[in-house]
């Protein structure tokens, strides 16, 4: 597990307990204000009223948090959303070294259980707890009317997203990662990348030309402890207009790599190791400098 995953599951892990903790607190205020209305028609009166303003503060949090909502929304059942979901990708770099550099394991759950400005440097926690925990609420609240025979017109705000296409619409085109290489050059960045091992089969020319034109028969396979090396060197030729800034999508969309963990490489895995590799360049990177500085001579 690299360090910026540690990092956001133990925020996650600290997260978990807030929002079970506010979502139990809003229960249990709920449930004591109700016991003591006896006639029904009260009781479904106020639920009525606690469902209207529960949906009306989620869609301002909506209005005012799209982007990191919408990263989000459909993952909040899985107990570790933050990861496994779009969360890292909204990101800026400087958001994400606040999360990393963060000391989750020092937190006491316990003590600082009404000391929330703890997590005021951690970009969005407040925002996404409040948000889940809302959520759930609100089907709490519409589970208990249903079961008093009463259907909520209230909804959960949605996320807007795209119409299907129509079945007549062509496919859309394969993606390439745009190379502006020649046979030469080309060349020269397989011996680059055999020279330090980066795949489990040395490449050739030809393969690399099917990897950068994402024609390839199968996705690539990492060698052990390489995952780094790739990212930098694809990341050196990106920054250099060797091919797309685009990679990490393309490259996660056409399936280019195997992970030296035997999983196909996501946009949000190389997101993460490229933000690592800047942070700290992997062993071997000034072999990769050397080549990239050679690819200009030819």
């Amino acid at each position: 597990m690299d360090t910026l995953e540690k990092a956001i599951k133990d925020a996650q892990e600290v997260m978990n307990a807030y929002i079970q903790s506010d979502y139990q607190g809003m229960v249990d205020s709920l449930s004591l204000k109700v016991n003591y209305m006896k006639k029904k028609e009260l009781r479904i009166s106020y639920l009525e009223a606690e469902l209207d303003a529960a949906t009306t503060e989620l869609a301002h949090e909506l209005r005012e948090n799209h982007s990191i909502i919408s990263s989000i929304y459909e993952y909040t059942d899985q107990k570790n959303f933050l990861w496994n979901s779009n969360f890292i990708e909204e990101l800026t770099s400087d958001e994400r070294k606040k999360y990393i550099t963060c000391n989750h394991a020092s937190i006491n759950y316990q003590i600082h259980h009404q000391q929330l400005d703890i997590f005021t440097e951690l970009p969005y926690f407040s925002v996404i707890k409040r948000f889940t925990a809302l959520s759930k609420y609100v089907k709490y609240i519409d589970g208990i009317l249903k079961q008093l025979g009463i259907v909520s017109q209230a909804e959960l705000p949605t996320i807007e997203k795209p119409n299907k296409k129509p079945v007549s619409e062509k496919p859309k085109a394969k993606r390439t990662l745009e190379p502006k290489l020649d046979e030469e050059q080309l060349t020269l960045l397989a011996n680059c990348l055999n020279e330090i091992n980066v795949f489990k089969d040395p490449i050739t020319q030809e393969g690399l030309i099917n990897l950068f034109s994402c024609n390839l028969s199968n996705p690539l396979n990492i060698a052990r402890n390489k995952n780094k090396l790739l990212v930098y060197f694809l990341w050196q030729l990106e920054s250099r207009s060797y091919i797309t800034m685009e990679w990490q999508a393309v490259s996660a969309q056409e399936k280019l790599f195997y992970s030296d963990t035997d999983i196909i490489l996501s946009q949000n895995n190389l997101s993460s190791l490229l933000y690592q590799v800047k942070e700290s360049p992997p062993k071997d990177c000034h072999i990769i400098d050397k080549y990239i500085k050679e690819l200009k001579e030819h």
